[in-house]
């Protein structure tokens, strides 16, 4: 009985050091803002505990940035209960962005000191416990030792008998007491109380995932933190071999795509023309095709190593991508443009300086934009382009020794006559977001559109900012993307509007993290934000959340988070069905089964 209650104890003294150690070093916690001020974040911390959410204050010194004061809530064993404590927030309406992080108690808490109280208690009552092992097995192997003797002796005794009646069994006087009792002791414990203890740490390991420190594969991470089920599965068993991004599904709308694509190239760009046929490609001149909604992809032959950036197809057959490749006569890397009318399977490639994006309207005609004002026509299906000058009296050319230039990042078109680009001013120098210009006669004449940009804090003619999209579905209803700094904070925004380009409403979400964004239409919209993990090694590295909105950017919810890693390009064909692709041969597949049926 003794024995039983002091396995009891030790079996809960295993359980109490999982705990432990979660609390120590493991588990995850939702924050929900950084701000500069302390005040600011003391009035978030108290808002969201009033409406009952364990918000607390973390203290935070970063380079470049000074001290920040982040706030957080809750405490969770997994990342998937830490996401549904976010989504619950998101849905009140009490936070906008969020980003799971691993739990660190801010020293003088109450979690804190719940902890350090709990670590204390815990390491007295394993001393006694240790103590009273190393006690009751001394006595095991003292009973067992003098039972053992007796035993032998008894043995000695009984083989004499036999001898003396039966002389065959002579050889039996071999065996002596000595030699049965080493038998015995290599089949006792050891008199030390090692085992408990060992049973204690592999306990313990499974919980926290290994050692503090140690380094380990982001997908056997994320197994350990997981619940069991199918999100285990989906991590534990990496998409694709080598690669190291931890992805955390939410609900069952999104798959990983264990197709027959390597490991290690980063994937940057994807379109599919219906919901079987699609292509993906990126860095090196990775190309792939799928025919069956992008369960599986076959590999196609580029004819340079660019790093692709941009697909679009029209068909099964016509299609162009633009990526970059190293020049032989310039420092500067140069766009390439391929072109195919096979699906892929043999490609044409051209130089086209400067350019960043394009989009064709048809298969003969097509637009280009780039830096250095760079817009360029083609009415042949991209064999050969010719330059819009009219656009530059609008932005004006780059003045010799200036600091900065304009340059096209986006283009759209909703027919052959009617299309909209943007643009930014690069450099050091540049104090203030692009333009956007509007065409309805094919692009012989343009006009700039007002941007109705409202601010909350900032004063003065221009905000700063980047325009990233732009979206049309008519001549009268579209969307602009974009970011923009307000009184020293960073916002992703959107900019619609109903009539042209007259008035615009304004939807804004503060983020810190590099959006990449697709609208189907005025409410249905994806963008996945990827922010550089602070306090990161010497290694950049990335985490990425996919947010999807249906109210046109209003309001955002997060569908999964990708650690380690960037989502780099999203393409939705209707709002139950789309992909992503990103770092590492990273290919993700939305379907909402429920709507579409």
């Amino acid at each position: 009985m003794k024995c039983l209650t002091l396995f009891s104890r030790l079996l809960l003294s295993a359980c109490f050091c999982s705990v432990i150690a979660w609390g120590q070093s493991t588990g995850y916690t939702v924050q929900v803002a950084s701000v500069p001020a302390e005040a600011e974040a003391q009035a978030l911390v108290k808002r969201l505990q009033a409406r009952g959410f364990e918000a607390y204050l973390v203290r935070a010194d970063v380079p470049g940035k000074g001290t920040r004061y982040r706030i957080r809530v809750g405490r969770f064993l997994n990342r998937a209960a830490a996401q549904q404590k976010a989504n619950e927030m998101l849905s009140q309406g009490l936070i906008k962005e969020f980003v799971i992080v691993e739990f660190a108690a801010p020293k003088g808490t109450i979690l804190a000191r719940q902890r350090e109280a709990a670590v204390e208690s815990y390491t007295k009552e394993r001393a006694e416990l240790r103590a009273q092992s190393s006690e009751l097995e001394s006595e095991k192997t003292k009973s067992e030792t003098a039972k053992t003797e007796r035993d032998d002796t008894v043995s000695a005794e009984s083989k004499k008998n036999e001898l003396a009646a039966d002389k065959p069994a002579q050889p039996l006087q071999k065996t002596t007491p000595a030699s049965v009792s080493a038998a015995t002791a290599e089949k006792q414990p050891a008199a030390k109380s090692e085992a408990p203890a060992s049973t204690v740490t592999a306990s313990v390991k499974p919980e926290t995932g290994g050692e503090s420190g140690a380094v380990l594969p982001e997908a056997k991470k994320a197994a350990a933190s997981l619940p069991m089920g199918s999100e285990v599965a989906e991590v534990a068993q990496p998409p694709m071999a080598g690669a190291l991004i931890e992805v955390s599904l939410a609900g069952s709308k999104w798959e990983i795509v264990r197709g027959s694509l390597p490991a290690g190239k980063n994937l940057q760009a994807i379109h599919f023309v219906d919901s079987l046929t699609g292509w993906v490609a990126g860095e090196a001149g990775a190309i792939y095709r799928t025919n069956d909604g992008g369960r599986s992809w076959k590999p196609l032959l580029s004819p340079v190593a660019a790093n692709i950036t941009r697909i679009q197809f029209i068909d099964w057959n016509r299609g162009w991508m633009i990526g970059e490749v190293e020049s032989k006569r310039a420092a500067e890397s140069e766009t390439v443009l391929l072109r195919t009318t096979n699906g892929g399977r043999s490609w044409q490639s051209q130089v086209l300086p400067n350019v960043l994006s394009f989009h064709f309207v048809n298969a003969q005609q097509g637009w280009a934009v780039g830096r250095s004002a760079t817009l360029l026509k083609t009415e042949d299906g991209g064999q050969s382009w010719q330059p819009e000058e009219g656009i530059e009296k609008l932005v004006g050319k780059q003045v010799e020794g200036s600091p900065y230039n304009f340059g096209f990042c986006d283009v759209h078109f909703v027919d052959a006559e009617r299309g909209w680009i943007i643009g930014n001013f690069y450099g050091r120098a540049r104090t203030h977001i692009g333009g956007l210009f509007v065409t309805t006669d094919g692009g012989q004449s343009w006009r700039r559109v007002r941007l109705g940009f409202q601010l909350q804090s900032s004063t003065g003619p221009f905000i700063t900012g980047l325009l990233h999209s732009v979206r049309f579905t008519d001549a009268n209803t579209g969307l602009v993307t974009g970011e923009m700094y307000d009184g020293g904070e960073r916002f992703f925004f959107v900019l619609h509007t109903s009539d042209g380009g007259k008035t615009w409403k304004q939807y804004r979400t503060p983020s810190r993290a590099t959006h990449r964004t697709q609208f189907l239409d005025q409410s249905y919209g994806w963008t996945a934000a990827a922010a550089r993990r602070e306090g990161a090694a010497e290694a950049v590295v990335y985490d990425t959340t996919l947010l999807r909105t249906e109210d046109g950017g209003l309001s955002w919810r997060a569908d999964f988070v990708a650690q380690g890693g960037q989502i780099r390009y999203l393409f939705f064909l209707s709002p139950v069905r789309g992909w992503a692709v990103g770092d590492r041969g990273l290919i993700l597949r939305y379907e909402d089964r429920l709507r579409s049926n």
